[in-house]
């Protein structure tokens, strides 16, 4: 079962850097800076490649910096699945004994200390209110009278 995981996350990431790869005004493949591997924490281990890309050089010439894709997947370093756990246990609990739940009971090292549940609590309540209010719309607070 680990090795069929391992195989389809190594491909839905491989897919989707490679779909990144392109530049979005000339459609070429923009520069690799580098290419390391990434372990984002997730309820399973499963080792991922995590190229960096350069800017287009014919669409931004000059430009300095990389970005992982991977990073757009995995903000936090989390999969969205272990970030929704984690922000349902720290807003059900002290954060604390939300850390020792979590290192109790996931196949995962016990890297989650507090202050990891209180920032991703926190962090998925901010986008939460900004999906709400995006989808929302000034006219929905005006009509609830907030």
């Amino acid at each position: 079962m680990a090795a069929l995981q391992s195989a389809v996350v190594n491909h839905e990431a491989e897919t989707y850097a490679l779909f990144r790869r392109v530049c979005p005004d000339c459609h070429t493949f923009r520069p690799a800076k580098d290419y390391t591997t990434s372990d984002p924490k997730r309820l399973g281990a499963v080792e991922v490649s995590n190229p960096r890309w350069l800017p287009c050089r014919e669409c931004y010439p000059g430009t300095v910096g990389a970005f992982a894709p991977l990073k757009e997947i995995c903000p936090d370093q989390a999969t969205p699945e272990l970030m929704e756990l984690t922000a349902r246990l720290g807003s059900m609990m002290p954060y604390r004994q939300a850390a020792k739940v979590l290192a109790e009971f996931l196949p995962i090292e016990p890297t989650e200390k507090h202050a990891t549940v209180r920032k991703r609590t926190i962090r998925i309540g901010e986008r939460l209110d900004v999906s709400i209010t995006t989808e929302s719309g000034p006219w929905f607070f005006a009509q609830k009278g907030l």
